[in-house]
């Protein structure tokens, strides 16, 4: 029976464990609480702060002001600013007259809006009056007419804007002077000048609005004079004629580039072929000449 002080402290460790085994999991008084999961945390837990930085890192640079957007459109009582113009600014004009655009007007410079006349082909017309000058044969050639009144036709071609090249055609009115002794006093006696040839003119400012304008030429002259009688029948008194040089000189004032009015003058010098050597004639001629080119 010397186990039964054995059995009884076996009984009484037993009944010790069996009273603690419910405050198993219970902490200690001093010890602290076990950490819990997340999905065990109870809703009013605090959440632990985030890592500070380290304090030699240096602070994040502040963020830009942010502007507001203008308004899409001007208010109501006040009008829009005007656009803005992206074109680039028009060059200044030139003084001199050889760079002027077609058509434009130079303020201070009013000669110089006219580009220079095209190239190509020319008709002009001529009018004026003309005297005659030196010897017939052996009369003064004013002996036998007094003057005549032309119609002058030119025709050519512009070969650049300086230089023309062309031909002409003229018919003039003669007069018979009063004191002729080719036509009886009872007599009616009346002429005709015939001309024809060929001339070159140099123009010094084709891209001005006034341009003068010279030249020479050769050609061939012709004066029938004729006299009719009371009973209207009418005679041929001769006619005179020889190769005669032209030369001619003017002003062109041109409103437009193919377009030129101006004054203008002719000395035409020549022999006739039935006289003697020595008669040397003449007519000097003034007027005004319109021409176009196209």
């Amino acid at each position: 029976m010397r186990y039964r002080p054995m059995q009884a402290g076996l009984i009484v460790a037993a009944s010790a464990l069996v009273a603690t085994a419910p405050a198993l999991g219970q902490p200690s008084p001093g010890e602290p609480p076990a950490p819990s999961s997340p999905s065990s945390s109870p809703p009013d837990a605090v959440p632990a702060p985030a890592p500070s930085a380290p304090p030699d890192a240096a602070p994040a640079p502040p963020a830009p002001p942010q502007v507001p957007a203008p308004a899409a459109s001007a208010p109501a009582d006040r009008p829009a600013p005007p656009a803005r113009s992206t074109a680039p600014p028009a060059a200044p004009e030139s003084v001199s007259g050889s760079s002027a655009p077609p058509g434009a007007r130079l303020i201070g410079h009013e000669d110089t809006v006219a580009p220079p006349s095209p190239n190509g082909f020319s008709v002009g017309l001529r009018g004026g009056y003309e005297l005659p000058l030196g010897l017939a044969s052996s009369l003064a050639l004013n002996d036998v007419v007094s003057g005549a009144v032309p119609l002058i036709l030119d025709a050519g071609y512009f070969v650049n804007p300086h230089l023309y090249v062309g031909g002409y055609l003229l018919y003039g009115f003669a007069f018979n002077a009063s004191s002729s002794p080719t036509c009886p006093a009872a007599e009616t006696c009346n002429g005709g000048l015939l001309r024809f040839g060929a001339q070159a003119r140099w123009h010094f400012s084709p891209e001005r609005v006034v341009d003068p304008w010279a030249g020479a030429g050769l050609g061939y002259d012709i004066l029938n004079l004729t006299q009719t009688d009371p009973d209207g029948n009418t005679v041929s008194l001769g006619s005179l004629h020889g190769f005669v040089l032209s030369f001619i000189g003017g002003i062109d004032y041109k409103p437009l580039p193919y377009l030129g009015i101006g004054p203008y003058s002719e000395l035409t010098v020549g022999h006739y072929a039935s006289t003697v050597s020595s008669a040397i004639h003449g007519w000097l001629g003034v007027g005004l000449r319109a021409r176009t080119a196209f």
